[in-house]
Parts: structure tokens; sequence; C-alpha cells
């Protein structure tokens, strides 16, 4: 069945979860694909540009969620994918209100967190460049540079997106929850080199007397204190000093 609703407005999706219910016994599966985005920098976007895409981008994944995983939640089973975007990870110039499908990664481990004790998993997908309706009107020169930085040297294909899809909704991926799978065709934007930077520049503002030199990473002493940080390594704060200024 089709049914036709605006995702960001949560009385449309509240009113399209009883339509579904009224033919099915419940809905197991939720895929978040509903998207929409404008070529615009981010001066040029008008107010209500910018609301309408987060509206249906962001918003329209929460009420969505919200609303079918009620019946997910009372019988203890449930998928929700959210479909974002390689944009979230390397931003572009010209669509600033894409920082949406950024947000949706971010919803998408909060939710799976919460839906974990109810057996539910919740995933993204990360889509490169796909050959779709919202990519037809990109220009040959345009299309000409995205497959160089392609390492597959083709568009991706909505197929390779459903595959995913299809994956992550199995019982095959019942321990995979909170993750963001990216199909991209290898773009290398996204591809960071394993090795640990020996040194890192650090800006250490406490109070106006403190040094901001550069100060070195060391491994974590798990015996003390300090602040752990995503890279599993601890500052060594004992060696900011008083500036002699």
């Amino acid at each position: 069945m089709s049914v036709k609703a605006d995702v960001s407005r949560p009385s449309q999706v509240e009113a399209m979860r009883k339509r579904v219910l009224k033919e099915f016994d419940g809905v197991d599966i939720l895929v978040n694909n509903a998207g929409v985005h404008h070529h615009l920098k981010s001066w040029e976007i008008e107010d209500a540009e910018w609301r309408h895409v987060l509206g249906v981008n962001l918003d329209g994944v929460f009420h969505c969620s919200r609303a079918f995983s009620q019946e997910m939640r009372a019988n203890r089973w449930g998928r929700i994918i959210n479909i974002s975007s390689i944009i979230a990870f390397t931003g572009t110039d010209h669509e600033a209100h894409y920082a949406a499908k950024a947000a949706v990664v971010g919803l998408t481990k909060s939710l799976a967190l919460e839906l974990a004790s109810y057996n539910i998993t919740v995933n993204a997908i990360a889509p490169g460049w796909i050959e779709t309706d919202m990519t037809s009107s990109i220009t040959p020169e345009e299309k000409k540079k995205a497959l160089e930085l392609i390492p597959l040297r083709r568009m991706g294909q909505p197929e390779d997106i459903a595959h995913v899809a299809t994956f992550l909704a199995s019982e095959k991926a019942s321990f995979i929850t909170g993750q963001t799978i990216h199909v991209n065709g290898g773009s290398p934007a996204l591809i960071t080199r394993s090795s640990r930077p020996k040194r890192t520049s650090v800006a250490v503002s406490s109070d106006s007397r403190a040094s901001s030199r550069i100060l070195p990473f060391r491994p974590i002493d798990r015996r003390g204190g300090g602040q752990c940080n995503s890279s599993g390594m601890s500052l060594d704060y004992s060696r900011v000093s008083p500036s002699s200024s």
C-alpha cells in the first residue's frame, strides 16, 4: 500500500501510522528515506527553505521513528534504518542545510541506545553519489569530476543502497546497532590514516594564565585521572604551566 504524508508534520505521520495499522498487524522494519535538498549557498537559503529541508531530512526521521517504534517496543523486535549522506562527513560548498544529514547520524546513535533493550536495532546508511532523480540534474562535467573521486569509477545505483538496507533489516545484522554504513564506491574523502600522530596542537584556556604551547599525547594511565577522548588517548595536563608574561 502507499500512503502520502509530509513527514515534517507530526500529525500527518500519526495519521499515516494509523492508516498502516488498519491494514497490517504492525510495522517491524522502518526505513527513513524521505529527503529533499537545494543547491544553494548558505547566504542564498531563505529561512523557509532551511526549515523545510531540516523538517523533512531530520525532523521526519525523528517523527517516524517515534511513531512506528511504539509497536516495535511492544513486540520487542524491530529495525530502524535511517538514510544519511556522505555529505554528513565531508561537508559541501553548496548545501549547508545538509547538516541535517549529519544530525541524522547523531540521532541514530541515540535511538540505538534508547531502543537496544527492546531488541530494536537502529542504523544509518551514508550513500555517496547515487544515480537517482535527485542527482539527475548534474552536468556532464560535474559527473566527470565526481567519478574521478570514486575509486570504483562508477555512480552507485539505488540497488546498492537497497542491498545494505536489506542486510541491516535481517537477523544477520542483529548484533549491529548505532552504526553508519558508508556506501560510496570507496570515496577517498572518508579514508583516514590509521597511524596515530605523535604530536598535536592543543589550545588550553582554563584561565588567562595558562600556557598555549604544544602538548604531546600520552597513553591513558588507567590508574590515574585525565580526560579520555575518542582516540583512546589522554592529555597530560600536568605539563600546563602559568605563562611568564
